[in-house]
């Protein structure tokens, strides 16, 4: 029941999502690109290898499985939905139409959940000698400030000892996440929180997530707190 409401939120998002890109301009590519939608509710890798595959040169992806196929050719980029539907976007348009996809069918781990992180990524010496995994329990989600228009997804303190040194919690993004250790508690209403959270971020505000900008921003986000 809970993942079916998931499912339904993110889905009536998307639509949402997909009626505010003003390159989409008529509506046979607009329900294209909605039904794009539905093959990337829960498995994203597809879309993380089309993201990598913009910042290279020409390049053909497949993914066999859901009969999609990627092509970049210059700055021309074709999303075809089983050699039937199409999308033409230029790159730029591309990159933000693969990202809002991730941004709203990505999971959002509920609050207590333990994760293990991607060691090689910090750079803070106290975490990466004090155990050989950087086990984190979140939480904090949503985090940003006044005025921002970029956000982490998570923030949380080491596990079992808490934040050590001067360090409040970490603030990292899904794709630090190496593994799930444990999920936390999760109801209807955790899925109406986070469905609530992603429409004001992605949709009203249109925020993206630190995963996705440059580290330069990132850094002078944090360096003027929260």
């Amino acid at each position: 029941m809970v993942e079916m409401n998931k499912n339904d939120m993110n889905m009536l998002m998307w639509k949402d999502k997909v009626g505010s890109l003003g390159y989409f301009s008529n509506s046979i590519t607009k329900s294209t690109a909605v039904n794009f939608g539905w093959y990337y509710q829960r498995d994203l890798n597809f879309l993380y290898e089309i993201l990598g595959g913009l910042e290279v040169g020409d390049v053909v992806l497949h993914d066999q499985k859901k009969g999609m196929k990627f092509k970049k050719q210059n700055d021309n980029c074709f999303l075809s939905v089983n050699n039937q539907q199409q999308i033409e976007l230029n790159k730029t348009d591309m990159k933000e139409f693969i990202i809002s996809l991730i941004l709203i069918m990505e999971d959002i781990l509920p609050l207590g959940s333990v994760v293990d992180l991607k060691k090689e990524y910090f750079t803070n010496e106290i975490l990466k000698s004090k155990a050989e995994k950087v086990r984190m329990i979140i939480t904090h989600r949503f985090l940003s400030k006044d005025g921002a228009d970029i956000y982490f997804p998570y923030a949380g303190v080491v596990y079992p000892t808490g934040m050590l040194g001067r360090g409040e919690v970490l603030y990292f993004t899904p794709g630090l996440i190496e593994a799930v250790i444990y999920r936390g508690f999760e109801d209807i209403q955790e899925v109406a929180y986070v469905s609530q959270m992603k429409r004001e971020y992605i949709l009203e505000k249109n925020m993206i997530s630190c995963g996705f900008v440059h580290k330069e921003k990132v850094e002078a986000f944090m360096g003027n707190g929260r």
